[in-house]
């Protein structure tokens, strides 16, 4: 059976008749027993307190789940003894330092009265405390304060905060700002942003309209107030003043930080009464919006598709985060702003990095080559537009002239390398035979840039009647590097780095000049039969061809075109 004031009245001992009054006066006093009771007390201050949940962002919170106070009147209260009073909260958000300081200076109220009656005043006391966050927000540096909590009730705080004002506005009675009709809080809305009141059937309609036509722009307070600023915000467009010149009348200047409301959040509109289409809608639009204004999104090349690239939506993501949101870019604000002067002060300086002109800022990172359309998933290039075709392809815009670099690269590419029949990428082949293994791991011939199948890719040069027959190792040198870099010593045959060499003590004597032709002429007869005749030109068969033979003069050099003898084919003698 709960006990009343009235029945605590009726009780001879003071301590109840003291817990009977108190409960007349706060009716939500629960009375446990005639001599212990327990009260729930609001801690709302009177300004709203910055917390911070072991970050460095801070939340304005206005409501904190409330202090609850348990008084237990033992039967030397109140000459001898002071009421045991314990102070708790659910969750644990106030420190227990704070608690403990709050518990000593409510004994102490018991000793400044004389050992009277202090219930009343300890409630009295507390409440007063949390107006002013019971005295433990921590100052900062700056001349602010603030209040530091675990970052695992930022949760509840912010529920907490925000469930009591939904009660306390649900409470009152406001006008509407569009119909100017009188309504009750809970046919009401009042907007995050800027704090007005409308009312719900109002809202809902308007919203719903702009969403349908889609005037994304006007999903926005309809307060003449925040109405006047955006239409000034507009008209401030003009370039950046000198330091010390006034602004034009009515118009803001660029310099100062203008905070006007944005357009309204989704949630937000599904709280107003916005069905789920139309926020879908409102969605898809807010962020085409926001794409279309950066000039660095790519578009899919395809005139049947025109979608956004997979890494400019991606783009889009990592913006929205770090604006804490996940469905619009600003529209307001004083960055806006200084970037809509900039852009009309600044001539922008065209570059070849994409299918859009964007400024050539070195702190902006050129987005990758291959693109993929989020809508048809087609892997373009970026920058010419078409199909894509590898990293090792040079490729420009259709509105963009080559320089003399590219020129040249073009040309050494056409004269030194060959395309990749499959992923289309030039290979430079260094040394060796032209059987070339692509990094696709496509296997293709060198000469003419056929597929060669893996199993057995030498049959294309063992085949009569191709232009690649016994062909295999010609052009063993590659371009010439790789034979000189082995005539400098740097690498071996197989194109492996060889450490420098040691310098000599002394240098060699010359070694004399070695007469191939003369030695040619001496292995002749056991080559082919044939014994040739000095100063007599003769045709002998060599490797099933004829070649010109020539006479030698005293130093032994060739008269006539070169013999294509070799040594390797000659027998010991």
């Amino acid at each position: 059976m709960l006990l009343t004031s009235d029945d605590l009245l009726s009780f001879p001992d003071e301590r109840s008749q003291e817990l009977g009054t108190i409960a007349a006066i706060y009716p939500e006093l629960l009375l446990t027993s005639p001599f212990s009771a327990t009260i729930s007390l609001p801690v709302s201050p009177i300004l709203p307190v910055p917390v911070s949940f072991d970050t460095a962002e801070f939340f304005p919170i206005s409501h904190f789940p409330a202090l609850t106070l348990q008084f237990d009147l033992p039967s030397t209260y109140p000459e001898h003894s002071p009421p045991e009073i314990s102070l708790s909260t659910s969750p644990a958000w106030i420190p227990a330092e704070a608690l403990k300081r709050l518990k000593t200076e409510i004994d102490s109220l018991w000793e400044d009265f004389g050992g009277g009656q202090v219930v009343f005043t300890a409630i009295d006391h507390v409440q007063q405390a949390a107006e002013h966050g019971f005295g433990f927000v921590r100052p900062d540096s700056n001349g602010g304060a603030w209040l530091n909590l675990p970052a695992e009730l930022r949760l509840h705080i912010a529920d907490f905060n925000a469930c009591t004002k939904k009660q306390q506005f649900e409470q009152g009675t406001y006008e509407c700002g569009i119909c100017l009709e009188p309504k009750k809080g809970t046919q009401c809305h009042r907007l995050r942003s800027c704090t007005h009141v409308f009312c719900l059937l109002c809202l809902s309609s308007y919203y719903s309209s702009m969403i349908t036509e889609g005037h994304i722009s006007s999903v926005v307070c309809s307060d003449p107030a925040c109405v006047k600023k955006a239409t000034l915000l507009n008209n401030a467009t003009a370039p950046p003043t000198p330091p010390g010149t006034p602004p034009a009348e009515g118009i803001p200047s660029v310099s100062h930080k203008i905070m006007l409301p944005p357009t309204l959040p989704p949630d937000e509109l599904k709280d107003i009464g916005l069905n789920a289409a139309l926020l879908k809608r409102y969605v898809e639009l807010k962020q085409k919006a926001a794409l279309e204004k950066d000039p660095a999104t790519v578009y899919c090349p395809r005139q049947w598709c025109q979608a956004p690239s997979r890494d400019s939506i991606k783009i889009l993501n990592a913006a929205m985060a770090e604006n804490h949101t996940s469905y619009y870019l600003s529209d307001y604000g004083s960055e806006a702003v200084v970037a809509a002067a900039a852009a009309a002060a600044v001539t922008p300086t065209p570059t070849r990095s994409g299918n859009r002109t964007r400024n050539d800022t070195p702190d902006t990172p050129e987005p990758p080559k291959l693109q993929i359309c989020s809508r048809c998933t087609f892997a373009f290039c970026r920058v010419c537009a078409q199909g894509w075709h590898g990293d090792f392809q040079i490729c420009r815009s259709s509105n963009a002239e080559p320089t003399p670099a590219e020129l040249a690269s073009e040309a050494y590419l056409r004269e030194h390398t060959t395309p990749c029949p499959q992923c289309t990428s030039p290979v430079l082949k260094s040394h060796g035979c032209n059987h070339m293994i692509c990094k696709c791991q496509t296997h293709f011939c060198f000469l003419c840039s056929s597929y060669l199948p893996p199993g057995e890719p030498f049959k294309h040069y063992n085949t009569r009647g191709t232009g690649c027959y016994m062909r295999l190792w010609e052009g063993e040198g590659g371009d010439g590097e790789h034979v000189r870099m082995i005539r400098e010593g740097r690498v071996d045959l197989i194109g492996e780095e060889l450490p420098p060499p040691e310098a000599p003590d002394a240098p060699d004597a010359p070694a004399p000049r070695r007469n191939a032709r003369r030695e040619v002429e001496n292995l002749l007869p056991f080559v082919v039969g044939v014994v040739p005749v000095p100063g007599i030109p003769r045709r002998v068969p060599v490797r099933g061809r004829f070649a010109d033979w020539g006479g030698t003069d005293d130093e032994g050099d060739t008269e006539g075109e070169e013999l294509g003898v070799d040594f390797d084919d000659v027998p010991d003698t």
